[in-house]
């Protein structure tokens, strides 16, 4: 996302970055799911699967609203267009706070699935 704020003055650019975003949240929110219900008791996946979807629909809507926010404030008058700097700024905001996310769950410890998890067995070989 930094990249896409401050990399962005050909249309090339824009569409390397773009291409780069939906491949890493592509591989990052196919594999949460699996993450998700391998990590809890089986009689437990359908909450965990609800609370990691409301999670990740609030966590998209603040982001949006904060990158409005974001843009539309750097308008120099009503009614006028935002400049590019809102844009930018935005994104930079965007790649500061992912940082963040990555460094919290850089700390913590590894999620231990549950006994005979197909998700997380299936990378072994196992379950078959």
């Amino acid at each position: 996302m930094g990249g896409l704020g401050l990399l962005h003055d050909h249309i090339a650019e824009v569409l390397l970055w773009c291409a780069l975003l939906g491949l890493a949240y592509g591989l990052a929110l196919a594999s949460l799911g699996g993450l998700v219900v391998g990590a809890v008791a089986q009689e437990k996946t359908g909450v965990v699967t609800g609370i990691n979807t409301i999670l990740r629909t609030v966590g998209g809507a603040l982001g949006s609203e904060l990158a409005a926010v974001i843009v539309a404030s750097s308008a120099t008058a009503p009614g006028r267009p935002p400049e590019e700097s809102g844009y930018t700024t935005a994104f930079v905001v965007a790649a500061a706070i992912a940082l963040c996310a990555a460094a919290v769950t850089a700390t913590r410890g590894a999620v231990t699935a549950r006994p005979g998890s197909k998700a997380v067995n299936a990378e072994l070989g196992e379950g078959r």
